[in-house]
């Protein structure tokens, strides 16, 4: 989608669509901000007020990009299509667009329940069923190869007397308990269900 504001022989193009060419060695942009670039043109006024989406490319420049990380990427505007009588008044606003690249990668996890739930005095403790028992990730490597757990945690302090069903948030950590950013990481599900019933003292 493309707007445009005419002023006499000028022309401000706000294009909602930002080209990011692909990158080597297996690298991808997973993340960028959500921007509008911005560009004046000038020109005859009957040609620049035929100017379409299609006639200019607003691109990122990638060259530096060697290795996954946080990057700004300068931001560039070039004619294509068959209009070409006209010339940019001005450079791309914001001159850069914030992005994230990394490699893609997969990771498989067993589910572990975080359940704090509390039970009648005449019941045991809650005995606890997830519906499914792992869940696969993806996304950027980095983020990726730092989960450890993936948990689905239910607190309450509701008093359990009977079984009940939950729709429980899956979570990330680390090795050291820390959570991780789920920014950059896909899960195949955001939530799971939680089956969670008390046990008579006397059973």
């Amino acid at each position: 989608e493309i707007t445009t504001r005419l002023v006499g022989s000028e022309m401000c193009i706000r294009d909602s669509s930002i080209s990011i060419p692909n990158l080597s060695d297996g690298l991808e942009v997973m993340k960028t901000e959500d921007i509008k670039a911005e560009i004046r043109i000038k020109g005859n006024k009957l040609v620049i007020g035929s100017v379409q989406s299609s006639d200019i490319l607003v691109s990122a420049d990638v060259s530096e990009v060697n290795k996954p990380g946080e990057y700004k990427l300068k931001l560039s505007a070039k004619k294509q299509g068959i209009l070409s009588d006209y010339e940019f008044d001005s450079t791309v606003t914001p001159s850069t667009i914030t992005a994230y690249v990394d490699r893609r990668a997969e990771k498989i996890l067993k589910i572990e329940e975080d359940v704090q739930v509390q039970t009648g005095s005449e019941y045991l403790k809650q005995q606890n069923q997830l519906s499914v028992d792992t869940v696969k990730l993806s996304g950027a490597e980095t983020y990726i190869k730092r989960i450890a757990t993936v948990k689905a945690e239910y607190t309450s302090n509701e008093t359990l007397t009977e079984t009940k069903t939950f729709d429980v948030p899956l979570r990330f950590y680390d090795e050291d308990g820390a959570e991780v950013s789920n920014d950059y990481v896909t899960a195949e599900f955001d939530s799971c269900l939680l089956y969670t019933s008390p046990s008579p003292r006397d059973a």
